[in-house]
């Protein structure tokens, strides 16, 4: 007698409910804490910040346009890089290895000038060289050396460079400095029916669990970041915008920040344990 072992498939094999959770890898972390911490200290600027893998390891890149000075940012994301290239020896050093901390093999920090504000600079510029130098500098050679140690604020315009009184003597760069004109700052105006946050409103400063946009100014608010959430509204602000400057200047705003930071420690520690 002949049996039948067959089986159907949808008896051996059972759906899951448990989800994979997708895992960063670590240099999208390292990447990732270097978005936070920029933004965090240079608010008013723009970074793109990118992660790489490939064959020889990994690397960070970090680019913005004027804002801060590349060496500004560098004394930030510098202990990012876990080491450095001996060319004396022809090898990759472990230099900075910093224990629970993400990092990258290479970390690229490059700041961009806006080619208007580039053109405003070299044409309204006259420049000659002092007769009794003994080397010609390239017009756009000393405007990068003036550059290097120069930063600007948001919304600077209308860029010149001058004379720098202060200098007689020294590098070449030093006897000239960059002026600009700032946007005047303005009372906000809320758009006409738009929703303004009152004391009634339920707010409280949180960290993004994903990324949006200020409903005040428009900025991109990136996963991590601190915002200022209002739960009557479901909507969320920059730490820049006028909403936010108004609710932590308020006495009570203290306590919420305190509860705020508290709940995302926990979130963390929670995400970290897999609790």
């Amino acid at each position: 007698m002949q049996r039948n072992y067959s089986i159907k498939l949808s008896q051996t094999i059972k759906p899951s409910n448990t989800t994979m959770k997708k895992q960063l890898s670590r240099v999208a972390q390292c990447a990732q804490a270097i978005r936070v911490e920029l933004k965090t200290k240079f608010p008013d600027i723009t970074f793109r910040i990118t992660s790489k893998n490939y064959s020889g390891g990994d690397s960070v890149d970090v680019e913005w346009t004027l804002g801060a000075t590349t060496k500004e940012v560098a004394a930030i994301t510098n202990k990012y890089q876990y080491g450095s290239f001996n060319g004396m020896i022809d090898m990759y050093e472990l230099t900075n290895r910093i224990e629970g901390l993400p990092q990258t093999k290479h970390l690229f920090c490059h700041r961009l000038i806006d080619e208007e504000a580039r053109q405003q600079m070299l044409t309204n510029w006259s420049y000659q060289e002092p007769e009794k130098w003994n080397r010609h500098h390239e017009k756009s050679e000393v405007l990068y050396r003036i550059l290097v140690n120069q930063s600007f604020p948001k919304g600077a315009h209308n860029f010149r460079i001058v004379d720098n009184p202060n200098v007689s003597c020294g590098l070449i760069e030093d006897f000239y400095k960059i002026e600009f004109d700032v946007p005047a700052k303005s009372s906000f105006t809320p758009a006409p029916g738009s929703q303004i946050p009152t004391a009634d409103h339920k707010q409280k400063v949180i960290k993004a669990i994903f990324n949006s946009k200020c409903a005040e100014t428009g900025v991109r608010i990136m996963k991590e970041e601190e915002m200022l959430y209002n739960y009557d509204l479901k909507k969320c602000y920059s730490m820049t915008s006028e909403t936010t400057c108004k609710f932590t200047q308020e006495p009570d705003a203290a306590l919420g920040m305190i509860e705020a930071q508290e709940e995302a420690y926990f979130d963390t520690f929670c995400q970290t344990n897999n609790i």
